[in-house]
């Protein structure tokens, strides 16, 4: 389908400074005349009641309008409920209050499709019915555009985390172009947007890939070493099976010193030292070292470390996202950073081997099966850890590991960011394209 930018000859002022001009036949309509608004939904009964329905929450919306279909949880709702809060084909129900201020900023909303008609909407959400002077789809695309996202972040009350001002946002202001526009227009983006979400998919796909490949090409070294036709002998443990016949089987608790005190540097002068919240360890190691802070400052409440100390999230989701990092480069040779931060101070193992072989397959999956605590405050035990087996090679060839799987993680993490930033681009052209062709400023 062809587009091209509309001419200002065929454009009026809108009157809205913000606006600006729009095309000729278009209107300024506000939400709540073009819709039916109902601004929450019900969470249901898990056991009691007439009718079994898929419930909708704020977890089953991804950022592009997609439905997690698998994550809905069944609910129970009486006849009359069911009635009320059940979605129909053309719905759209919008996030309002969330435990994530990106799910509220966002504008994060969905379309019903025929696949979610029948399923009911939660009570953090509320629904959007488009009346006959609307199309539906039209409405969910001006909705989740650019435009309309600037104006939550201006219109967002926050308490912990922002809530959508529910009557600011349905008394907002749209464009509303005549039906058969509305309608041409939604096509047009509904057969856009399809193209643009499976090139998405497709490279989403490939770095899940990625970093699957990642992973194994860790496990392997630091359990099999660099050799394929090394010779191998019984490790004595399950999980590990066969490992190189110059290799050792050790307690983690005999390799390393847990937690250092940071009672050892109590005498150092006060001086900028490096900080490093949770936010600042990325999945595959990498430390943002912009942030420093004068040492007296954060000396108590904070996890201490030093350049050579090897880090490790203890908390979920951090620890399953494998939050973790070999220490070096710290202002001063100091760091401070997370409570959720397990320390380990390398005494008899490389530093880099042992980072590596935090980020294992072997290690990860016991890590993740020992955890306690309830759901959303569970962490790994230091126990656990410091009585984890592994199995050592000789130190040269530690570094010889370290130094390859250096090189190779580096390859794919390089290949991995260059498709990430093609993601990126490809969602800021989607969105680019939904701004322009609902505020008409691209002929459809």
């Amino acid at each position: 389908m062809r587009t091209q930018t509309q001419t200002n000859s065929r454009h009026k002022p809108s009157g809205i400074d913000w606006l600006g001009d729009i095309p000729a036949g278009w209107k300024v309509r506000k939400l709540k005349y073009l819709s039916r608004i109902d601004t929450s939904g019900i969470f249901g009964d898990e056991m009691v009641g007439d009718i079994e329905a898929k419930l909708v929450t704020t977890g089953q919306l991804s950022m592009s309008g997609k439905w997690h279909w698998e994550k809905m949880e069944n609910r129970f709702f009486t006849k009359d409920e069911y009635k009320k809060f059940k979605n129909i084909y053309g719905d759209i129900v919008v996030v309002k209050s969330s435990g994530s201020s990106t799910n509220i900023v966002s504008g994060k909303a969905g379309f019903v499709s025929e696949k979610e008609v029948g399923t009911v909407f939660g009570n953090f959400l509320l629904r959007i019915r488009a009346s006959d002077m609307a199309n539906s789809k039209f409405l969910y695309y001006f909705l989740t555009s650019h435009l309309t996202r600037q104006r939550i972040e201006l219109m967002c009350s926050s308490t912990t985390y922002p809530n959508l001002k529910v009557w600011e946002y349905v008394s907002a202001l749209l464009l509303l172009p005549p039906l058969e526009t509305q309608k041409r227009i939604a096509d047009f983006l509904d057969e856009k947007t399809e193209i643009i979400d499976e090139l998405i998919e497709k490279k989403e796909r490939l770095i899940e890939l990625m970093h699957e490949k990642r992973a194994a090409l860790i496990t392997r070294a630091v359990t099999k070493g660099l050799d394929p036709k090394a010779k191998m002998k019984p490790s004595g443990i399950d999980w590990l099976g066969g490992i190189p016949a110059g290799w050792e089987i050790r307690r983690i608790r005999f390799l390393v010193q847990t937690n250092p005190s940071k009672s050892e540097i109590s005498d150092f002068p006060n001086q900028p030292v490096s900080f490093l919240p949770m936010p600042y360890v990325s999945e595959n190691g990498a430390l943002d070292l912009s942030e420093e802070r004068d040492l007296n400052f954060i000396y108590t409440g904070y996890t201490y470390f030093r350049d050579g100390d090897v880090i490790l999230a203890k908390i979920t989701p951090c620890f399953e996202n494998g939050k973790g990092a070999f220490i070096s480069d710290l202002k001063n040779g100091i760091g401070f950073g997370s409570t959720e931060f397990h320390v380990f101070r390398p005494k008899k193992i490389d530093g880099k081997f042992l980072y590596y072989f935090f980020a294992s397959d072997g290690f990860m999956k016991f890590g993740e099966l020992n955890m306690k605590g309830t759901a959303g405050q569970k962490r790994v035990p230091e126990l656990f850890i410091k009585d984890f087996v592994m199995g050592i090679p000789k130190a040269k060839e530690q570094k010889q590991i370290a130094d390859f799987l250096d090189t190779e993680t580096a390859k794919i993490d390089k290949a991995a960011a260059l498709t990430e930033s093609q993601i990126e681009k490809l969602k800021e052209y989607r969105s680019s394209l939904i701004y322009h062709a609902v505020t008409g400023k691209i002929k459809v």
